[in-house]
């Protein structure tokens, strides 16, 4: 969060220690030209905790009953309900189409194609944008 702080106050951004819109404008020169902008614009940004997963990790089905693939979460359903579009840097937009036992509050699972590309996302802290 300090880095983030000295990053914006030498931007001249507002500084409250949050990579928002403005501040991953700033660090991502080329983000106009992505649909990152998409993304971030007009979302409603949330902190989570955020771990992997894969098909091989599970039954392969999400509670809605879809494929689990890249561009699904699991999520609290009390937090980000069923069916929400979410927008995640540096993974894309993806759908919450599934729940589990252990995702509770601002917990996210983001599904993957492959178990290695679960294992090298590991678990982090980072922020999302909930588009409505």
């Amino acid at each position: 969060m300090k880095a983030i702080k000295a990053f914006q106050k030498s931007e001249g951004l507002v500084v409250d220690g949050i990579c928002g819109p403005q501040t991953y404008k700033r660090l991502d020169p080329y983000a106009q030209e992505r649909d990152i902008d998409r993304g971030i614009e007009g979302g409603r940004a949330v902190f989570v905790h955020a771990t992997a997963y894969s098909p091989e990790e599970t039954s392969g089905v999400t509670a809605l009953g879809t494929a689990v693939r890249k561009g699904i979460i699991a999520s609290d359903p009390n937090v980000i309900p069923m069916g929400t579009k979410v927008y995640i840097p540096g993974y894309g937009e993806a759908v919450a189409e599934d729940c589990g036992g252990n995702i509770v509050g601002n917990i996210i699972d983001i599904a993957f194609d492959t178990h290695a590309e679960a294992m090298a996302f590991g678990r982090q802290d980072i922020e999302i944008y909930i588009l409505e």
